[in-house]
């Protein structure tokens, strides 16, 4: 039951026309608003959250980007921040979900799928990483700087055992 609520909700998040583009804006911000705190304020508790991250307190990090996530959960960059602070305390399962979640709000940003891939080989997790490398090469005419991380790119589908062109 609880893993069709959770694959509900990823289908909406992907199904822009799900709710129209205005109430879709609306909703970005609904928890911070209703809580009254500023774009200004998230956007310092958003810099604080990378500090911790940088200063390696990871667990405090994994707090500060949970709490922003829960007051802006279609803000990609704050999913982003969770990933990488589960990452870096070694929750590669976490950090995943994580990432694709980062990944299903802006399927084009390159960095997501890294980290998502990243994540699930920690895991030896090979089935996953080939089902994001094939979903990457689907979208690799719309994400962002693809042909900046080919190198990194081919490096990780070598770790991931999927066949790499020397194109």
């Amino acid at each position: 039951m609880r893993k069709s609520i959770e694959h509900d909700k990823k289908r909406r998040l992907r199904d822009k026309n799900f709710f129209p583009q205005e109430e879709r804006r609306l909703l970005e911000h609904v928890p911070q608003e209703l809580l009254g705190i500023s774009d200004r304020e998230m956007e310092r508790m958003f810099f604080n959250a990378c500090e911790l991250l940088e200063f390696h307190e990871v667990e405090r990090a994994v707090q500060a980007f949970s709490l922003l996530c829960k007051l802006q959960p279609y803000v990609s960059d704050c999913w982003y921040g969770l990933g990488r602070a589960y990452f870096d305390n070694e929750q590669f399962q976490e950090a995943l979900g994580a990432y694709l979640t980062a990944e299903t709000i802006e399927p084009t940003r390159i960095e997501f799928y890294i980290g998502a891939i990243e994540a699930c080989l920690q895991m030896k997790n090979l089935k996953e990483a080939h089902h994001i490398i094939q979903r990457l090469e689907r979208h690799r005419k719309s994400v962002e700087n693809f042909s900046q991380h080919r190198s990194e790119i081919r490096h990780l589908k070598e770790q991931a055992g999927f066949s790499v062109s020397k194109r």
